[in-house]
């Protein structure tokens, strides 16, 4: 039932927020990840009992937690690809011009002509360093499309997730912004950090195509 309010409350909430033209934190991801919890614990609930001794209610909710968390980074590298297509990569240089007013705007809003200095800095960089940047931004693409490796097990998980952190603090670094609920879910769902200092027994190779969903789920978490 708490679940169910919490999910039914955050979709209200945050559709309300983003209705009237807010972004700010991203919620539209931790609204989905509740939803799909509940989703996991109605499976469980109305499945029959060959699932429920196979598993157990918090492996399918975090099962479909990290599923819709890859699937929006999935999704991501899609709508960059639509809408911009290997200008994306082949133009990236570009984002000089996109870090200039950025950097101006805080530099305004804040009295800060240092910020105004950096991002002009910043700019230059993208500018001289324009075939590193193309890597860069491609490499950023290749991580986002390929972020559904982490549905395949714990250890693919722990391990792609130390890719899209890195992904996170590189924006940090360079736009000075982060996106604060995809990293925090990402640590939550996908790293697991506690499992980087316990050894745990290796798991054998499987193609994840030939796995029901309840050996899946009651394997992964």
């Amino acid at each position: 039932v708490t679940l169910s309010l919490i999910a039914l409350l955050s979709t209200v909430v945050f559709s309300l927020e983003s209705s009237n033209g807010t972004h700010s934190g991203r919620n539209e991801l931790l609204c989905m990840v509740f939803i799909a919890q509940l989703i996991g614990y109605l499976h469980y609930n109305f499945s029959g009992q060959k699932l429920k001794s196979a598993t157990n209610p918090f492996a399918l909710a975090m099962f479909y937690s990290v599923q819709v968390i890859a699937a929006v980074y999935v999704i991501t590298a899609i709508t960059k690809f639509k809408v911009s297509g290997f200008n994306w990569v082949l133009e990236s240089p570009n984002f000089a011009v996109r870090v200039i007013r950025l950097y101006s705007s805080r530099a305004i809003d804040l009295n800060n002509n240092a910020l105004m200095q950096k991002g002009h800095y910043m700019a230059a960089t993208l500018v001289q360093y324009s075939g590193a940047v193309k890597l860069a931004f491609g490499l950023v693409f290749a991580i986002e499309l390929f972020a559904f490796i982490p549905a395949f097990s714990k250890q693919s998980a722990k391990y792609y997730s130390v890719l899209l952190l890195l992904l996170h603090l590189a924006i940090f670094m360079f736009f000075g912004g982060v996106i604060i609920n995809f990293m925090a879910l990402t640590l939550i769902y996908l790293t697991n950090i506690a499992s980087f200092f316990i050894k745990q027994p290796d798991e054998p190779d499987r193609r994840i195509e030939s796995i029901s969903l309840k050996n899946v789920a009651g394997s992964i978490y």
